[in-house]
């Protein structure tokens, strides 16, 4: 060793160096050969360093970013996303990266393009990859905890279901409210067991709940209303907006309400199912026939003529109006054609009812006619399985709608047309004029508009064990 290098040894013999962070070394000791790893930042002494042979690894290059091939239709959403100029911002951003990455851009040149980080262009390079378009929305997240618990939540809800005016206040009833709740509402499995040890306090502050001063007056709950109780029973301090997203969750509108009639039929399933199956699988060589009467139709003469509609103006329509008596339309609705034989009376009397079963047997006199009517007086009796099937060869079966089941019978579909497009606003000088307008409507009907019904309905085959309806 040299004079000069032997002065330099000595002067750095207390001296440390920091291996640089750049890269890592594997030393391997002169004396005894063992090999020693040094990792970033450690220190060593350069005396002992003057005794270790320090080797380099070779430095591993980074993984290469995938290549991007754009699936089939995917560069015109792109295209689309980011020209939109209702997109978001984010994900017209995460198209520009993919359709650059598509061009063999690298990440970093993505990044200097695009004026983001690096890591931003492979993390969507990255996740296009993998899920594809779909990838590029954020994936959801669990938001902030809920400020009503799953227990009030039940509470809330049930209330929400039970009618104030009922006046309901035994637990009992209160405890079949919540648990009719639980059945529709979907509990996350982790709270299911405080919802069930929670029962009997959530019946007992139902029914407190329930107990409002002015319950007996009350038809319907509100949501100022149905606030309060739920304050007053000490269920959840919330707000009026928090218990609207709380019931609309689960789509309860306690304030709305529709129209609904109850059948007490024994058999409603089985009638409607029957029905149905004829709408859907008629016997080969037979027609579905719904007959109806559409009673009372008022035939009304306005004091003034009507005015049509103009510019930033509606029709109008007198309030006023004359009336000239009334009349009954007989109809009969073919299923699978959509086409109508009408006739109209005076009333609907027994006679008038066998006229115009009559005149239908003319209007169809070969082949199997399966006729659907509700209950009336004038259909039932052993006049239409004895005397008249006697007549047309016993080719006519009868099948009943359920009590209050009108909805199942399609002639009323044809009847609420007829409604809206010449009763609603019509305006008859006579009765022949009104009768003139009936027969008009639906003759053009059976020329140019007749057409079967979409029927979706296939009642309840798999409750009742029958076959299903194709």
């Amino acid at each position: 060793m040299r004079a000069g290098s032997q002065a330099q040894a000595q002067h750095s013999l207390t001296r440390r160096t920091r291996v640089p962070n750049s890269c890592s070394y594997v030393c391997r000791c002169r004396s005894t050969g063992q090999r020693i790893d040094i990792g970033d930042g450690f220190k060593i002494c350069e005396e002992s360093f003057d005794r270790i042979q320090p080797i380099r690894l070779p430095v591993t290059l980074p993984m290469q970013a995938a290549t991007i091939t754009l699936a089939k239709g995917d560069r015109r959403k792109l295209e689309r996303l980011r020209r939109a100029a209702s997109a978001e911002q984010r994900q017209a951003l995460r198209a520009d990266i993919i359709l650059v990455a598509a061009e063999g851009h690298t990440n970093q040149e993505i990044a200097a393009r695009l004026g983001i980080n690096r890591k931003t262009a492979g993390k969507w390079r990255g996740r296009y990859t993998v899920t594809g378009f779909d990838g590029l929305t954020d994936l959801p997240r669990s938001g902030r905890p809920r400020i009503v618990d799953p227990v009030a939540r039940c509470q809330i809800l049930a209330m929400a279901c039970c009618l104030p005016e009922t006046g309901v206040t035994e637990a009992e009833q209160a405890q079949q409210a919540f648990t009719d709740m639980m059945q529709k509402v979907d509990v996350p499995e982790d709270d299911q067991q405080v919802v069930n040890e929670a029962v009997g306090t959530v019946a007992a502050a139902i029914a407190k709940g329930l107990q409002a001063k002015d319950t007996p007056a009350r038809t319907h709950w509100t949501i100022a209303s149905l606030h309060q109780a739920v304050l007053e029973a000490e269920i959840a301090q919330l707000s009026e907006s928090t218990l609207w997203r709380v019931l609309n969750h689960v789509e309860i509108r306690p304030h709305r309400q529709q129209m609904w009639m109850h059948s007490t039929d024994p058999l409603f399933k089985e009638k409607v199912t029957e029905i149905c199956d004829l709408y859907l699988n008629p016997p080969d060589g037979a027609l579905v026939i719904c007959v109806d009467e559409k009673t009372g139709m008022q035939i009304l003469q306005r004091k003034y003529p009507s005015q049509p509609p103009g510019p930033g103006r509606l029709s109008r329509r007198e309030y006023e109006y004359k009336r000239l008596g009334t009349m009954c339309l007989f109809a009969g609705f073919e299923v699978h054609t959509g086409r109508v034989f009408g006739r109209l009376r005076g009333g609907r009397t027994n006679w008038d009812t066998r006229c115009f079963m009559k005149e239908l047997a003319t209007w169809h006199p070969e082949g199997d006619v399966h006729i659907i009517w509700d209950n009336l007086n004038t259909h039932c009796g052993d006049y239409w399985t004895q005397e008249f099937n006697e007549e047309h060869g016993g080719r006519f079966h009868f099948h009943y709608t359920p009590l209050h089941a009108s909805w199942v019978n399609q002639v009323e579909c044809f009847f609420s047309i007829l409604t809206r497009r010449v009763l609603r606003r019509g305006d008859f000088c006579s009765r022949y004029d009104f009768a003139w307008k009936m027969k008009t409507f639906i003759q053009q009907w059976n020329n140019h508009e007749a057409k079967p019904f979409r029927w979706r309905f296939r009642g309840y085959p798999l409750e009742l064990g029958l076959r299903e309806a194709a």
